[in-house]
């Protein structure tokens, strides 16, 4: 027997194609029922040693040596004493070629033995088993054997067809799928019979149709495009790929071979990349941010911008401490309703050990929001809590474990900077109140000063101490507790709160000072003022005229403050009298017709102040005497010390005419 094998050789690629030969005895099964025919054709084929043949004289007689032997061929009799030789022919089927021999010459007997699944027919007529029955056979074993080797190619073609990584379409030239192996069905979760027949736009999601032009484009010139795409499944979830396309030229038709590769695990690996670069950007950008404002409304504005578009969810807020409660002091994407109803945490301040666990109340307020996944950091700084960060989503579940990370890395420096705020408007209130309060119209200049000082160092040295002390944390969370750079990070940070702390003692002592105050007589404190300042008028040749009450009723007061009102305005009488010929200054201190307070009144003969600069002329740093040295911090100081003492002080000028300052201040008690 001539067996044909389709011999795979990894080395040629010509060996895919050509079988290799192997030659065995072929053995032959032959029923027939009659003794003589069976004889005869037994001897002729096996006489000449090309044939092994084996007998079997009815239908029954055949199966049941099939069932034990194997054969290489069936020489079968039309007619048998059980019935036909077609009954055999249809129930062997594709397992075992079949040459049926007849003595029927008719079309019919040869339609119906070709379509019963013979291979071949032999009729019995002249010399047929010398010639035509020997040359039927060899060419039938042949033609059989063809048939295999050509099937063992294609279940190998099938199984790395099936067996390829990527998902593999093979379509017309209208993109109808004619082919698609196991990944590709099994991406599309569809059977290969409801896969074939669909067209590839209708597997992938509309896109870009200039896109899809420019691949037609470049399959038309080239006959090859690769492009990404996202395709849809059975059962309506997508998923992204990668497509690589190509023509592929056959003499009876064109076919286009889609080659799919399922990016979902490239592009998550892609998207974690580009969020660590968000993040490692949003943090070195929050920092910035945070740093380029020490206004507490602006770093908390700042910060959640940042944090939002890192993390890329639609809603945050932050609340701030004040008074053991946390107010709702910033909030980006959530109604006004939210607002109002959240504009104070569920929660005291000196309960919140973690955020994370939300209060009941809150869960309501964002489900309200229809807000799906919400995350909350608490805002510690050494001092203590500060605030409570709050972030919330509208579209996904939960937040990761990085993204948690995250957040709470950048919730410290979120923290640090509040408190560098905080810092800031103490220090600010701390030199407004230098500038208006008790201790500056003691030593306004002094104090002035200090205050000045502070603020510039704070500004100077704020935005150090806030990136110093951030950075420190990273480090002392990123170095081992063993490694020698751990000591050295806590040094640094350790060395940050020191340096803060030097600040706030500078703002502790520009603070005002504790004074009592006391039944003091006015006309006393004038006069102590005047042995201050009387040598600097009389060396301006300022002519002084006294008009004071001594017995007038006390006042409470601190001498030392109404001392400073009174040398302030003095001064500025002199000042004022610089260019006036014969200048005057009048000073008189009497009761008021109510006789309920005391009116010292300090007048001039100088060229007297606009109606402009009177309004604003007790502003704190207003002045018209910049071009001399003017602080404008004098007539402010004056009226803020009256007023601790319950009275005022009023203007009343003509220009041309000079100008009247009248300090009113309430009798003590009796």
């Amino acid at each position: 027997m001539i067996e044909l094998h389709a011999a795979l050789d990894y080395n040629s690629a010509s060996a895919l194609l050509l079988p290799e030969i192997i030659v065995n005895t072929p053995r032959i099964l032959l029923v027939e029922d009659d003794e003589n025919v069976a004889f005869v054709t037994r001897e002729t084929l096996a006489g000449s040693g090309a044939y092994l043949v084996e007998r079997a004289a009815s239908l029954a007689a055949a199966r049941q040596l099939l069932r034990t032997q194997r054969f290489d061929l069936i020489l079968m009799d039309y007619n048998l004493p059980d019935g036909t030789g077609l009954q055999l022919v249809q129930e062997l089927g594709a397992d075992v070629p079949v040459v049926m021999v007849t003595g029927r010459g008719d079309e019919r007997v040869a339609t119906e033995t070709l379509m019963a699944g013979a291979v071949d027919y032999v009729v019995k007529a002249g010399d047929y088993l010398a010639r035509e029955l020997p040359e039927k056979i060899d060419r039938a074993l042949q033609q059989w054997q063809l048939k295999r080797a050509v099937a063992r190619a294609e279940s190998r073609y099938r199984s790395i067809f099936d067996e390829a990584s990527d998902g593999i379409l093979v379509c017309d030239t209208n993109g109808v799928v004619l082919e698609a192996n196991q990944h590709a069905c099994r991406w599309l979760q569809l059977e290969r019979p409801a896969l074939v027949g669909r067209r590839m736009q209708d597997l992938e999601q509309p896109g870009n149709p200039l896109l899809r032009t420019e691949v037609a484009g470049r399959l038309e010139r080239t006959g090859e495009a690769v492009y990404e795409a996202v395709f849809t499944r059975a059962d309506g979830t997508c998923f992204p790929v990668e497509v690589s396309v190509q023509r592929v030229v056959h003499p009876e038709q064109s076919l286009l071979q889609y080659f799919v590769r399922d990016t979902t695990q490239r592009k998550q690996a892609e998207e974690q990349q580009l969020a660590r670069q968000r993040e490692v950007s949003a943090l070195s950008q929050l920092t910035a941010a945070i740093n380029r404002s020490l206004e507490l409304p602006e770093v908390l504005e700042a910060a959640l911008d940042e944090l939002l578009g890192a993390l890329q969810v639609d809603c945050g807020a932050i609340y701030i401490e004040a008074d053991q409660a946390l107010h709702l002091s910033a909030a980006h994407g959530f109604s006004a309703e939210f607002r109002d109803s959240a504009a104070r945490y569920p929660q005291a301040a000196g309960a919140v050990s973690t955020a994370e666990a939300l209060p009941p109340q809150l869960r309501e307020w964002l489900a309200a929001e229809h807000v799906q996944a919400a995350l909350a950091a608490p805002l510690a700084a050494p001092s203590g809590l500060v605030g409570v960060l709050l972030l919330g989503d509208r579209r996904r579940k939960t937040f990761s474990a990085d993204e948690s990370n995250f957040v709470r890395v950048t919730s410290d420096r979120i923290a640090g900077a509040i408190e560098n705020a905080r810092l800031l408007q103490r220090l600010q209130a701390s030199v407004e109140a230098t500038r208006t309060a008790q201790a500056q119209l003691m030593q306004a200049a002094r104090l002035s000063a200090i205050g000045q000082m502070a603020a510039g160092v704070a500004h100077q040295i704020s935005n150090p101490l806030t990136t110093v002390i951030a950075d420190s944390q990273l480090l002392l969370r990123a170095v081992d507790p063993d490694h020698p750079a751990h000591a050295s990070a806590l040094a640094i940070q350790h060395a940050g709160w020191r340096a803060q702390r030097v600040v706030q003692r500078l703002l502790n002592y520009s603070r005002p000072g504790e004074e009592v105050m006391r039944p003091t007589r006015v006309a006393g404190t004038v006069g102590d003022a005047l042995d201050l300042v009387r040598s600097y008028l009389q060396r301006s040749g300022v002519q002084l005229d006294l008009q004071l009450d001594a017995e007038l009723t006390p006042v409470m007061a601190i001498e030392s403050q109404l001392e400073e009102i009174w040398i302030n305005l003095l001064m500025n009488a002199r000042d004022a009298l610089v260019d006036t010929q014969a200048p005057r200054v009048t000073v008189a201190a009497r009761g008021t017709p109510d006789g309920r307070a005391v009116e010292v009144e300090i007048s001039d003969n100088g060229p007297g102040i606009s109606i402009a600069d009177q309004a604003a002329i007790f502003e704190p740093f207003y002045t018209t005497k910049a071009d001399r040295g003017g602080t404008g911090l004098g007539l402010s100081v004056c009226q803020t010390i009256a007023q601790r003492h319950g009275g005022y002080i009023t203007v009343q000028s003509t220009e041309g005419a000079g100008a009247v300052f009248i300090t009113h201040l309430p009798f003590a008690p009796a």
